[in-house]
């Protein structure tokens, strides 16, 4: 099993939670409305993606977008392209997650105030183009849960999630207990973080925005909404990679990872939709 424990940036370019991006065209009406309340921990972890391994993970009809294509690239990322070419041709990545103490799908609201294990949602997510367009569009390749009230009423809408391990704070006996950490484990990767959190006084607006496709389903689907989070801390620590499965491989292989702010309190609102037959990505603002 491969450890990295490589070069990480907790620069200031990953403060948007979820970056803004294209939107999709869909029903009028949401499939699925899933609020979140009491967020517990939110933050994205953003790397490049080798690309002939990435090719091998993404779905049919996509393509990964290269870091020089990429108008709104984090500057630690332009300043690795600069300094080694060959990772120009690389594709901006990235692993986000939200922890929460409530959610309500569709009207129907679930609690879980575990201290250690609370409910989470988290996706990777890849700067992509389908092949039929020229749209650059923000391509959610898996999203996943750590729980069946999330996962089921989800499943039954016809919305496919895979299983999530995730678990906060120290996790050895004996150890600092004000220090903090988590540990998440996603299609075969887990990443884990031990280490202290500082207040972030420069993480800007603390409503994040998301507008994306999402793959891997029997139909097209497509996510809008936002979080907002009642405030942001650093992270003081090391990031670690383990794992053989094609997203470990491309979270160990990646030049830089950029860990950003992680939010904690305050809610989020999150509608997914069926893609209408031919629908596509276009522009955002």
């Amino acid at each position: 099993m491969a450890l990295h424990l490589g070069r990480i940036s907790l620069a200031a370019a990953a403060a948007g939670l979820l970056a803004s991006a294209p939107q999709a065209s869909a029903q009028d009406a949401p499939r699925a409305r899933v609020t979140l309340e009491r967020i517990r921990s939110a933050w994205c972890l953003d790397f490049l993606a080798e690309p002939g391994q990435l090719a091998r993970e993404m779905p049919k009809g996509w393509s990964g977008i290269p870091a020089s294509q990429v108008a709104d690239l984090p500057g630690p990322f332009r300043t690795t392209m600069e300094e080694d070419q060959r990772y120009a041709a690389w594709v901006p990545s990235r692993v986000c997650l939200v922890a929460f103490g409530a959610v309500t799908i569709n009207g129907e609201q679930t609690e879980d105030d575990s201290e250690r294990k609370p409910m989470a949602i988290a996706w990777w997510q890849v700067t992509a183009r389908a092949d039929t367009g020229t749209a650059v569009a923000p391509l959610i390749t898996m999203i996943a849960s750590n729980t069946y009230k999330v996962r089921n009423p989800l499943g039954r809408l016809g919305l496919g999630l895979d299983d999530l391990g995730f678990e906060m704070g120290p996790n050895t006996k004996g150890q600092d207990p004000t220090q903090n950490g988590f540990q998440v484990k996603l299609s075969g990767a887990t990443l884990f973080w031990k280490g202290y959190l500082s207040p972030d006084t420069t993480a800007g607006n603390s409503r994040r925005t998301v507008n994306a496709m999402v793959a891997n389903q029997t139909r097209p689907w497509s996510v809008s909404g936002w979080l907002e989070v009642a405030g942001a801390s650093r992270v003081a620590g090391v990031v670690g990679v383990m794992g053989k499965s094609g997203l470990g491989q491309l979270l160990d292989g990646s030049p830089i990872r950029i860990m950003s702010p992680v939010g904690t309190g305050g809610s989020g609102d999150l509608s997914f939709n069926t893609i209408e037959s031919g629908a596509t990505a276009k522009p955002g603002p």
